[in-house]
């Protein structure tokens, strides 16, 4: 359960690609990172109710990521679903073919490396921040708290610039890939 908590607050995206069953555990894990990645042929569960035990803590992540409903009905009933009907409940966010995988995994990694690390590190410690504020007008305190520093960073700079320069933008920073 620690590693699932602690995947939210590192600075960097976390990415999971599901290319078989996620269950139980499994689907705790892959729910609790920033992006899940699914084969076609992914399946996504909470199996234990049909061997005499509760998924209690799978379905706290899932709960986060989808309508508590559905998570509930997962676990109360241990339902199988399809990589499809995972992306269609937010379990999943992008289905990538079974016979590509890894060059599509490996495509939608490389185009997060190739971002600004400080607009991404930032902008995924600002959407939870949000996700977890109160009231509406709470939210966009918090949203505005990130977005001014973030606009007057040197990577917002280095972006606005390359735009009017019709150029891709060079961050000091960025991973070489």
């Amino acid at each position: 359960t620690w590693v699932n908590m602690r995947l939210q607050s590192l600075r960097q995206p976390v990415v999971a690609c599901v290319h078989g069953h996620a269950m139980a555990a499994g689907l705790e894990l892959a729910s609790s990172c920033d992006i899940v990645i699914a084969g076609t042929n992914a399946q996504f569960s909470m199996p234990g109710v049909t061997r005499g035990r509760f998924c209690h803590t799978p379905a706290v992540s899932v709960a986060q990521r989808i309508h508590p409903r559905k998570a509930y009905e997962l676990a109360l009933l241990g339902t199988v679903l399809s990589a499809q009907q995972a992306e269609k409940f937010g379990l999943a966010n992008i289905v990538v073919s079974d016979a590509a995988f890894d060059e599509e995994s490996e495509e939608v990694i490389q185009r997060l490396a190739s971002l600004s690390p400080n607009a991404v590190q930032q902008g995924k410690q600002g959407f939870y921040a949000v996700l977890h504020a109160g009231s509406l007008e709470e939210k966009y305190a918090v949203a505005r708290s990130f977005m001014v520093p973030g606009m007057r960073s040197a990577d917002s700079v280095e972006g606005t610039r390359s735009l009017f320069e019709k150029r891709m933008p060079v961050y000091d920073n960025a991973p070489k890939l």
